[in-house]
């Protein structure tokens, strides 16, 4: 729980999470964005005690790098397709766009003659 912008006492937050979920490091409207990859879900966690119920929010299949939270939105960016995806804090989708950093890798001598589209296409290279 988050009270006055200080951490609090912890409480449930109704929804089970694998191992492998991450939160966003910002509350986004007074709820924690918690991306549960193997579930491939988004969930808004409220920050209250008592809480009210979390909402979890059902995602495009993907490989997803995030949460993040400008605190106004939660910022998903899936690996697969290069979409960057932003929810409201009520779970509604408010946005899609393909990221131009993807867009660039694809578009590089090294993607298209390698299929590299890592970031670091040197390291690529050494381990194909």
């Amino acid at each position: 729980m988050i009270d006055g912008g200080k951490l609090g006492a912890g409480v449930p937050i109704g929804v089970p999470l694998s191992p492998s979920a991450r939160p966003a490091t910002t509350e986004v409207g007074g709820k924690i964005a918690i991306l549960d990859p193997q579930k491939q879900t988004l969930i808004l966690a409220d920050t209250k005690n008592p809480p009210e119920k979390a909402l979890t929010v059902a995602l495009p299949v993907g490989d997803y790098d995030g949460p993040m939270s400008t605190g106004d939105v939660v910022v998903l960016v899936d690996r697969q397709s290069g979409n960057v995806l932003t929810y409201t804090p009520d779970g509604a989708r408010k946005d899609t766009k393909r990221s131009s950093r993807r867009a660039e890798r694809q578009g590089s001598p090294v993607a298209r003659t390698t299929g590299c589209t890592s970031k670091t296409p040197t390291a690529h290279r050494l381990w194909s």
